[in-house]
C-alpha cells in the first residue's frame, strides 16, 4: 500500500507540474458552456464539473463491471488509464474555458472535486464498518480494495482541484467564434 500511495503522490506532483508548464487552447464547445448564463456563478460551474466527475466515475465503473462479468483481461487497467485522461482533459478544458480569478477557480475546484471527497469519506466508513473476521469471510481482501478505492478516490480528488486551479490557458472569445 505503501508503494501504491507514493504512486499517487508522484503523478500528482508529476500532474502539478505539466499543468503548469503548458499552455493549453481551450475547445470552442468548453468556451461557449463557459459563458452560457447558467453557468456565470463559480458554485453553478462547480455544479456542472461536479456532474461531469459522477458520470465520468459511473460510466468507467459501468465499463469496468461489464467487462468483468465478460472475462475480459486487463480491462481495468484500460478503462482506468482511459477515465483518468479523459478527466484531466476534461478538467483541464473547464478550468481555461472561463476566465476568472484565482478564487473562483478554488471554488470551482473545491465543488467539482467534491464527488471523490465524498467518495472517499464513504469508502473510510465502510472500512471502519467492516465486520469482525469470521471462518467464512475474508474482511482482509475487503480491506484492501476498499484501501485502493480510498487512495484513488482522494488522488482523483486532489488532481481535479489542482488541475482545475493551475491549469492555464488563452481563452478564446465565444462570440467570435
Amino acid at each position: 500500500m505503501t508503494v501504491l500511495l507514493l504512486f499517487g503522490l508522484v503523478l500528482v506532483l508529476i500532474q502539478i507540474i505539466l499543468v503548469r508548464r503548458i499552455a493549453f487552447r481551450p475547445i470552442p464547445w468548453f468556451t461557449r458552456m463557459a459563458a452560457s448564463a447558467r453557468l456565470k456563478s463559480p458554485y453553478a460551474y462547480g455544479g456542472f464539473l461536479f456532474i461531469v466527475n459522477m458520470v465520468i466515475f459511473l460510466v468507467i465503473t459501468a465499463l469496468v463491471v461489464f467487462t468483468v462479468m465478460m472475462n475480459v483481461a486487463f480491462s481495468l487497467f484500460l478503462f482506468a488509464g482511459a477515465g483518468a485522461f479523459i478527466s484531466f482533459m476534461i478538467w483541464i478544458q473547464m478550468s481555461i474555458s472561463r476566465e476568472g480569478t484565482k478564487k473562483e477557480k478554488r471554488i470551482i475546484g473545491g465543488i467539482g472535486s467534491a464527488f471523490y471527497w465524498v467518495l472517499t469519506v464513504y469508502l473510510l466508513l465502510q472500512i471502519f464498518l467492516l465486520p469482525p473476521s469470521a471462518p467464512e469471510q475474508d474482511p482482509f481482501m475487503q480491506f484492501v480494495g476498499l484501501l485502493m478505492g480510498v487512495v484513488i478516490s482522494l488522488t482523483a480528488a486532489v488532481s481535479c482541484w489542482v488541475t482545475v486551479y493551475l491549469a492555464k490557458g488563452k481563452p478564446v472569445n465565444p462570440v467570435s467564434r
